[in-house]
């Protein structure tokens, strides 16, 4: 007899133990099994196995209850190999989270340890006949069995399909003439998208920085810091080529869906075969297959968004992360609230590995890091073809001078430029980084802004489907005729979105145009043909929001229009300085890349704001210097950690009760460099009381132990929940 220990499917604090069961016979440590766990029936996932050398009944009378039996095994081997268990448990650790969850976050639908996933996309096989010549050889065929024969013609497979089912067929394969052949069928093949070069010369300045990631001994992380157009990827694929030939795997993240085609384009170009692709675009069956593609080392190359960290890749040798400073890499929605680049760094220190961090906009955070010597610093100075970066002309908006009667979405300089681009055969790219037609609608009688009753942030305005949207939640309803406050039907709209900016194009430019956006294009295939379309030249303009912003490589792109430069610059957000500058400083460096110097104009009402100004000339140290300096002043990441309690109840008396408990504990233990910011003002969304009381610290090391002291005093709570996040983006 052996006894299992068991983590059940249950992501809940109280439950985030180990369970006791039994089976006749030993079970891996890794698999999935079926149990019975109060009066249900669940799926489990086995974390230990030991022969017991007593009888069941007098250790489970030893340990004061009874110990059940396992009701199935549900996998053949582990579902998970020894190093991604090991960063489980490193990460359930460090992020205060249930083991079973880190799991369940880690692995494919169709492998995660929860009931659900048992309804997930299996493992799909084609059927084939396949005929066996020796066998024939020693038959004498019937007239309609070598009728039958002949239908292979001089193949030995034949497609199912093509034979019916028949007495005749049963016989020769009860023979073992004809043999039923299962392979298994792909449901993806990534493709080449955009046409790239199969060869890869480095510049001199290309080829130092791959010399000093790949010969530094003293340093397993690089800051790859490069000005935009300055080749990052082609040393990218310089070390991933370097990791292929020492038979090592690589990792490449990139932080959006629209940037995957491009990536995957240069990689198949140039290795041809052996990538695999992860990311939410894919359906729960390719995803699946992608997994187990590289899991089983038939793919050394990964390509994908932030949940490709935890690819299954076999002798990792490499892990990028493009464009590093992007916020997608933070999870601050989900349950897991994880970081790629902390879960790199488990990864490139358990294996040896290298970790480079790529940008042309690096954050503050990673900046600090390389100019104190914690990871190397290797720059590229120069864009690829020596272009000189675009000149940038920067339009007051409050200049009522710079617009028209004709729009308030294009001012005059950038009408000009538009049509003086279009009418030289040029291409431009339009950002406006807010989707639908309005950030808000607000009644013009009493004021009332229209909100999401989940979350209660303002509702977009969309015009297209006359809707009022969450872009947080995704809920929406029918835009009213009437106001619910007041009765008025009069309304006004916030800030302009990229429907607005559309309606307004095709009102001064009779030229068709290409529109980039999450609501219209959302699926991989649909962002490849626009992409591919503009990069064949069969447009010349492209509207899109920030998917627009970084990463593309167009030839023909010699203008860029940022129609709002503000509208991250007031985002509540310790952060916004940063993200503005990336945002205009990226999209910038879209135009010109090749050969001649490109434009780019910067609509913004803060013409004088040093944010603005230092990204229009793309003066990073400048910005550095400046965004550092503040960071310090206010106790900021680097600076200071930031821990975040969310505390959520239908219980007014509970949120109140443990945000009060949260406080008062980092309170009393009296440690210096750990600031308490709340409780804060008491929120409520639907049925739910919302509460947050922040934690300012230096090293986590020193909270660790006393931080699972504080979730022990509350675990039990089964009517509230509390989520911690390290380090949030969104504070």
């Amino acid at each position: 007899m052996y006894i299992l220990k068991i983590l059940v499917e249950h992501t809940i604090l109280k439950l985030n133990r180990e369970f006791l069961y039994s089976n006749e016979n030993k079970v891996d440590i890794g698999v999935r099994v079926f149990i019975n766990f109060n009066n249900q029936k669940i799926v489990g996932f086995v974390i230990d196995c030991f022969e017991l050398n007593e009888d069941i009944s007098s250790y489970s009378k030893k340990l004061g209850f009874d110990i059940k039996p396992i009701a199935e095994i549900l996998d053949d081997k582990p579902i998970v190999n020894n190093e991604l268990w090991e960063l489980a448990n490193k990460l359930s650790e460090h992020y205060f989270y249930p083991l079973i969850g880190v799991l369940q976050t880690m692995l494919p639908n169709s492998m995660k340890p929860k009931h659900v996933a048992l309804k997930a996309p299996k493992i799909k096989y084609d059927e084939f006949y396949k005929l066996n010549r020796d066998n024939l050889k020693s038959e004498i065929l019937l007239k309609n069995a070598a009728k039958l024969i002949l239908k292979f013609e001089n193949s030995l497979i034949l497609e199912k399909k093509k034979l019916s089912k028949s007495k005749t067929l049963d016989d020769l394969i009860s023979k073992g003439i004809i043999e039923i052949l299962r392979i298994e069928s792909k449901r993806y093949s990534p493709v080449i998208t955009f046409n790239y070069e199969k060869e890869i010369t480095l510049t001199e300045e290309q080829q130092n920085a791959f010399d000093e990631i790949l010969n530094e001994n003293d340093y397993s992380t690089f800051l790859l810091k490069g000005i935009t157009g300055s080749g990052k990827t082609e040393v990218y694929i310089k070390l991933i080529e370097r990791a292929k030939s020492e038979n090592r795997g690589s990792i490449i993240l990139v932080p959006e869906i629209a940037l995957t085609p491009l990536m995957i384009s240069r990689l198949l170009s140039y290795f041809g075969d052996g990538v695999a692709v992860l990311h939410s675009s894919l359906t729960p069956a390719q995803r699946y297959d992608e997994y187990r593609r590289i899991a089983k080392g038939e793919a050394q190359i990964v390509v994908g968004t932030r949940s490709a960290i935890f690819a299954p890749v076999k002798n990792l040798g490499l892990i990028i992360i493009d464009e590093e400073n992007d916020e997608s890499y933070k999870e601050d929605d989900q349950r897991f609230l994880y970081n790629a680049k902390d879960v790199a760094s488990i990864r490139v220190k358990t294996n040896n590995a290298k970790l480079v961090l790529g940008s042309a906009t690096p954050s503050v955070e990673t900046m600090a890091k390389a100019k104190k010597g914690l990871i190397k610093l290797v720059e590229l100075k120069k864009r690829y073809y020596n272009v000189e970066l675009p000149n940038v002309l920067i339009v007051n908006k409050n200049d009522k001078n710079m617009y028209s009667y004709k729009s308030s979405v294009f001012s005059l300089p950038l009408i000009k430029k538009i049509k003086e681009t279009i009418s030289v055969g040029e291409q431009v790219i339009l950002l406006i980084n807010s989707r639908g037609y309005s950030n808000n609608l607000q009644c013009r009688e009493c004021g009332e802004v229209f909100r999401c009753p989940t979350c209660n942030l303002p509702l977009h305005y969309h015009r297209l489907d006359n809707v009022l949207y969450c872009h947080h939640c995704e809920f929406k309803i029918k835009k009213p005729n009437n106001c619910p406050n007041c009765n008025s039907r009069f309304f006004k709209f916030g800030n302009f979105g990229i429907e607005k900016v559309e309606e307004e194009f095709k009102k001064l430019f009779n030229v068709p145009y290409l529109v980039l956006d999450s609501d219209r294009a959302n699926k991989t295939y649909q962002i490849e043909e626009i992409l591919k379309n503009f990069n064949d030249n069969k447009y010349q303009v492209l509207i899109g929001t920030q998917m627009v912003s970084k990463g593309h490589d167009f030839k023909n792109v010699s203008l860029v229009g940022i129609l709002n430069a503000d509208t991250l610059l007031n985002f509540p957000n310790y952060r916004s300085n940063e993200m503005t500058f990336s945002l205009i400083t990226q999209t910038i460096g879209r135009a010109g890349r090749f050969g001649k110097r490109g434009e780019a104009i910067i609509q913004t009402s803060y013409v004088d704001n040093f944010v603005i100004s230092s990204a229009s000339t793309q003066d990073y140290e400048s910005f550095y210097d400046f965004e550092i300096k503040r960071r310090k002043t206010s106790d900021y990441p680097p600076f200071m950690n930031v821990l975040s309690f969310s505390v959520k109840s239908k219980k007014l008396n509970l949120v109140e009760g443990i945000s009060e408990t949260i406080k008062n504990y980092f309170e009393h233990l009296h440690y210096q460099d750990v600031d308490i910011l709340g409780p804060s003002k008491i929120t409520k969304i639907g049925d739910f009381y919302l509460n947050n009381v922040f934690v300012k610290y230096k090293k986590l090391n020193i909270l660790q132990e006393q931080i699972k002291l504080l979730i022990e005093s509350y675990k039990n709570e089964s009517d509230v929940q509390v989520r911690i996040n390290l380090n949030p983006y969104s504070y």
